[in-house]
């Protein structure tokens, strides 16, 4: 195949991949209704127990045209729900005798959506409603008791005027804690004109790249070394990495498996018999007792307290009808592990593996200085009521066998492209994919910071595309069934429930494509649809083909990461300098975290480094700029400007200081030219002056202050005031950022690396700072000042959107705190803030890129075997 073959087959790939973004972004955007949610309450602080046939009820007229239903909260444990749950009714009672049914169906509990911690029910209205309608919301038990423990939540404020709430015909002065929803025609000018600009800059950038012809660049090809010598050299490596994973096998996965599991954990506390058996020293008791199930680890007794603190029990189990002996064990009373109240656990050294539909009889010697007493069965012998013990986490040796050959064949490959003298940003982005595909897989899906609410999103995007009907609820979307996790909140802790999920759904197809209404998040006000296109188009293309949820996710953290990694290999390509810094900015195992995930934060830290990467070549680099530099230029800055309500947007101060530096800025030389700026400049600091002006003179909001949420207006009005709490929040807050970076917090900020690792990823940074690269360019105060500007504004503005959002908390001394703010948002501005920190007088005088992306990726491996530990290692 030519040259010329291989370009035309390159732009009909290109062409296509531009038609399914531009048909994606058309679907997204071509709904012109927005669904509005209206509060029918002042929050939830109190609530009503429902039980069975208690109804409640709540009248009110129609606030607005056009009602598409609303939606209720409730709280109970999930164990409880069984088949119970709410009759609802919903009708239009402007005339009594004949009302109109807007919906009369059972919910059952079990499948509501869960929000978080609380359970929401989301009711469609099918019928119109017009404004001053009287309707009625009926809600009734169906199949609840007193012990199910399910309570709905209400409020004593409601946003209702006029609205009467009665519980069994008695009128409440609460009322229905939930919202009403519905539409309201809405035109995306913006949002279509931004992606519409974007997707032109990228058409016009694949163009570029098509016909520009490619540079040879000369270089010294150093000489390969040999094959055999690379293998020689690889056997310690692995060695190391087999003594490695052994220490994370017995330090995480063997405690799992040493930690076996009641059949039913409802058996605990079944023994209403409190008729104990008392067993003297040297005592034997012989029973026999039928196991339900294969890997029988031990089993559970109920012994009365006290007992002596030396006491030993002895065991024997013998199979029945072999008569041979299957195992034995001895262990003292007090080294047995107390799961609750006084139940204690006897386990075996190892589980028997086939023992399901057997009989054993079982004997029980006992030796101590004082007589101990079991719980009896109730029986005539009142033989100790025994609780077989099953080990259940055996998937776990599966789960570890998979995970240390990609650890090792990752690092094989790995550690032979660094021996054949690889460059840097590629075997930057070998690094990155390999820890990305194994952070993606020990940090599982829901755990990484608001991921729900991101898939949720890109769920809604996949609907827009695939043109499923739109649900008229804010809150509310049409899912497959499999594609439903109630339990997403719970799911965000990691345990070992969470590898038990992966081994169970992993390779699960659908099965059906039925959907059903369900609650999803929508973060889109935070960014825009094109962050998560990539998402939305795996899942759109797992619904087409028929994957499970787990997959589909799977698919879409993995192409996540690949142009994540592709980003991130061009950005230390375009470098001209600090490229040891942006290499250990891309190992952090914060990084490696999130651009394995299915988070919009994926392209907000490849498009910053790429945009800082292109601006810093912009300043630097004495070759003329081509057309394609610009356009990256313009699509990373517009990028950026879209995000997390712009406050990236100070690091445009690059961009300017590039066109500068090229000369493409310049002041007038002509007088006339020089008093227009004069007015242009006048101008524009008139409108400032006129807007702080404006907000000075705006009422403060009393009600709101008094529940410590601020305005633009009254942060402006108390400077002093907002000083005060940035200081407060810097002095408590900047270490925990720090040590988020280094990578105690990740996850939902429950999985914490041990002292070394941290400790290490922080002389990796500093080493990476003083880092000599040999390269010619030298940043002058000037440069530093722009660098640290840009990056202390955007770390500003990043607290202040938090401050206006009214995330406050209260420190341990009282002072007021932003709170919510998290050490991945400045991932963006970090390669900034350590680059200025760089001094010619302080220089490691060695190459070190190379050995710093080595050793980044033997951390990286590190602390994924961490992160097993640090969720294993302790039972839960």
């Amino acid at each position: 195949m030519n040259k010329k073959e291989r370009r035309e087959i390159n732009y009909i790939v290109l062409v296509l991949i531009v038609m399914v973004v531009i048909f994606s972004v058309i679907r997204i955007c071509s709904n012109t209704t927005k669904n509005v949610s209206l509060s029918m309450s002042g929050g939830t602080d109190e609530r009503i127990q429902v039980v069975d046939e208690r109804y409640i009820e709540l009248k009110f007229d129609a606030p607005i045209a056009g009602l598409t239903g609303f939606s209720f909260w409730f709280e109970g444990d999930y164990a409880n729900f069984k088949d119970s749950g709410f009759m609802v009714t919903v009708a239009i009672e402007n005339d009594p005798l004949n009302p109109q049914m807007l919906y009369e169906r059972i919910m059952p509990l079990a499948k509501q959506s869960f929000d978080r911690q609380d359970y929401i029910v989301i009711v469609p209205f099918e019928g119109d409603v017009q404004q001053g309608d009287h309707l009625r919301i009926a809600i009734m038990g169906m199949g609840m008791s007193q012990e199910d423990g399910i309570f709905i939540k209400t409020s004593s404020q409601s946003n209702l005027e006029g609205a009467i709430f009665e519980v069994n015909d008695f009128v409440q002065e609460n009322t229905l804690g939930g919202a009403l929803y519905y539409q309201t025609k809405e035109l995306k000018i913006f949002p279509v004109l931004i992606q519409g600009i974007i997707v032109i800059l990228l058409i016009l950038l694949a163009e570029e790249l098509l016909k520009k012809p490619k540079r040879e660049k000369k270089y010294v090809k150093r000489e390969p070394i040999p094959l055999k010598k690379r293998i020689m050299k690889l056997i310690p490596v692995i060695i190391f990495l087999i003594v490695v994973l052994d220490y994370t096998y017995y330090s995480g996965i063997r405690p799992q498996l040493q930690n076996p599991e009641l059949l039913d954990k409802a058996e605990l506390n079944t023994g209403k018999n409190t008729i104990f058996r008392e067993v003297c020293d040297g005592e034997i008791l012989f029973f026999t007792n039928w196991i339900a199930e294969d890997r029988f680890m031990g089993f559970g007794v109920h012994l009365k307290e006290p007992y002596a603190d030396d006491g030993i029990l002895t065991v024997e189990v013998t199979d029945v009808d072999s008569q041979d002996l299957v195992v034995s064990a001895q262990k003292a009373i007090y080294e047995l592990p107390k799961a609750e109240g006084d139940f204690l656990k006897f386990c075996f050294g190892s589980p028997v593996k086939k023992s399901a539909g057997k009989e054993y009889l079982i004997s029980i010697y006992y030796s101590g200085t004082r007589p101990i007493e079991f719980l009896g069965d109730g029986s005539e012998e009142n033989n100790p009521e025994l609780i077989p013990l099953y080990q259940r986490n055996s998937y776990l040796n599966i789960l570890f066998f998979l995970l240390s050959i990609l650890i090792l064949g990752f690092t094989s490959v790995f550690y032979l492209c660094e021996q054949n003298q690889m460059k840097v940003e590629r075997l930057l982005f070998i690094s990155v994919i390999f820890l990305g595909i194994l952070f993606e897989l020990v940090i599982t899906p829901f755990s990484i910071p608001d991921e729900s609410a991101h898939i949720d999103t890109a769920y809604r995007m996949s609907n827009q595309i695939l043109g499923v009907e739109d649900t008229k609820i804010k809150d509310g979307i049409y899912k497959r069934e499999c594609d439903i996790y109630l339990d997403s909140g719970l799911k965000a802790r990691m345990n070992v429930e969470n590898y038990k999920w992966i081994y169970d759904d992993l390779l699960k197809s659908e099965g059906t494509r039925s959907s059903r209404l369900t609650y999803a998040a929508d973060v889109t006000p935070n960014a825009n649809e094109l962050y998560l296109l990539l998402p939305a188009l795996c899942i759109t293309v797992g619904r087409i083909l028929g994957i499970g949820f787990l997959p589909m996710i799977f698919l879409a953290r993995t192409v996540n990461l690949l142009f994540a990694a592709w980003m991130i290999y061009l950005s230390v390509k375009k470098l001209p300098f600090g490229k040891s810094i942006l290499c250990v900015v891309a190992l952090l195992p914060l990084t490696l975290q999130q651009i394995a995930s299915c988070s919009y934060d994926v392209l907000i830290v490849a498009v910053s480094m790429l945009y800082v990467s292109y601006c810093v070549y912009t300043i630097y680099s004495k070759e003329k700029l081509e057309r394609s530099d610009i356009l990256i230029i313009a699509i990373t800055a517009t990028m950026l400007g879209i995000c997390k309500g712009g406050v990236y947007t100070p690091l445009y101060l690059l961009g300017v200081w590039g066109l500068v530096k090229r000369g493409y800025i310049r002041l007038p030389q002509s007088k006339k030219m020089r008093i227009a700026g004069l007015v242009l400049v006048s101008g524009m600091v008139l409108v400032g002056i006129i807007g702080m002006i404006y907000m000075f003179r705006q009422p403060a909001d009393l009600y709101k202050l008094k529940s410590g949420q601020y305005s633009l207006a009254y942060l402006v009005q108390h400077p002093w005031r907002t000083v005060r709490i940035f200081e407060s929040t810097l002095y408590e807050s900047i270490y925990s950022y720090f040590r988020q970076i280094v990578g105690e917090g990740l996850g939902y900020f429950q999985i914490s690396l041990k002292f070394i690792l941290p400790v290490g990823y922080a002389l990796l940074l500093g080493e990476a700072v003083i880092c000599n690269e040999k390269y010619p360019y030298v940043l002058n105060t000037q440069d530093k000042c722009v660098f640290l500007g840009a990056a202390i504004l955007s770390f500003i503005a990043v607290h202040m959107a938090f401050l206006i959002s009214s995330f406050l908390v209260s420190s341990a001394s009282g002072d007021e705190l932003i709170g919510g703010v998290q050490g991945r948002y400045f991932i963006p501005m970090l390669w900034l803030m350590l680059i200025s920190f760089r001094s010619g007088r302080i220089v490691n005088k060695r190459k070190g890129y190379k050995k710093i992306v080595t050793v980044g990726y033997a951390m990286g491996i590190a602390a994924v075997t961490q992160v097993v530990i640090d969720v294993l290692g302790t039972p839960k």
